[in-house]
């Protein structure tokens, strides 16, 4: 849903925001160019693993992409640091072994279990 509707903000704003994409971005492909109308379509995939993670991870490339453009012509800030850390996060968790019981192995902590409570 995020995906979509930054690219509706992307159509807006090639069109002076004075477009309407229509509900859940229906008229979205009228707006934006082919070729990022069809990556966004390559988010929409087959229900097989590899085929998924290829399809999240550019979904997150192409948000990434907008993101950055968006906020710079809009004015808006945009934290490429923290995109970077969920893009890393998402790599380290599609290259866990099928049998993985955790994300992370221990990681230290500086509080206890009882602080946190």
């Amino acid at each position: 849903p995020q995906l979509r509707r930054l690219l509706e903000w992307k159509a807006g704003a090639d069109n002076g925001f004075s477009v309407a994409v229509g509900k859940c971005g229906k008229y979205l492909s009228r707006y934006l160019p082919p070729a990022l109308y069809s990556a966004y379509l390559g988010s929409y995939t087959a229900a097989e693993a590899g085929a998924l993670w290829e399809a999240v991870l550019g979904m997150c490339g192409l948000f990434h992409t907008l993101a950055q453009e968006l906020s710079q012509r809009l004015g808006l800030c945009y934290d490429c640091r923290e995109a970077a850390a969920s893009r890393s996060h998402l790599e380290h968790v599609r290259l866990l072994p099928p049998d993985a019981a955790e994300i992370y192995e221990d990681l230290p902590c500086s509080r206890s279990s009882e602080e946190l409570i």
